[in-house]
């Protein structure tokens, strides 16, 4: 399966911001288990890098949104820290908590009748044309990166979703490396 799709108006959902997330869970031979959850796109690519962060991927999958922070917080932090220092930022500190705060809880924010558009923290939602890694990655690093690619074309009918397309996406490091100068 590569996606759930639902359809539903603004008027369904109420006139307040809800919090999205989804979750799957495994039901066998014992009690049903979640295993896995989801709100924002890149949470996990930018900050758990399995097999090293696997119990604590586990964890955070494991777990209802409401404890990200106080379970998950000081992870996200030390890498935004490390990112900001990395990219020269004034005040890697602050950039850190912005940057958890962005993050955390791991769910998805939405506005009914509110233009949708993806920033963690404070978008609304989330497009098809979105790209998740190019907002998620300028949030991590404190400033726009100049490797934005063009939006997918989805499909003019419900569910809107666009062919599976190949993506080259380079190690995280590479970002916060200076320029290299050209050989001469």
């Amino acid at each position: 399966m590569t996606a759930i799709a639902l359809q539903l108006t603004d008027a369904a959902l109420g006139g307040t911001r809800i919090a999205l997330w989804a979750r799957i869970s495994l039901h066998g031979d014992g009690p049903q288990r979640q295993v896995s959850r989801i709100g924002q796109a890149m949470l996990r690519p930018l900050f758990y890098n399995p097999p090293e962060t696997e119990a604590d991927l586990d964890a955070l999958n494991a777990a209802a949104p409401a404890t990200d922070r106080d379970a998950h917080g000081a992870r996200v932090r030390r890498i935004a820290a490390t990112a900001a220092r990395l990219a020269g930022l004034p005040d890697p500190d602050a950039h850190a908590e912005r940057v958890a705060a962005a993050f955390l809880p791991d769910v998805l924010a939405y506005r009914p009748g509110q233009p949708a558009a993806f920033h963690p923290g404070d978008g609304n939602g989330r497009t098809l044309g979105d790209n998740a890694f190019d907002v998620a990655v300028a949030v991590l690093a404190g400033s726009t990166l100049g490797n934005a690619s063009a939006p997918r074309h989805a499909t003019p009918a419900f569910p809107y979703l666009s062919a599976p397309q190949p993506a080259y996406l380079p190690p995280l490091l590479d970002y916060f490396q200076p320029p290299q100068a050209a050989d001469r």
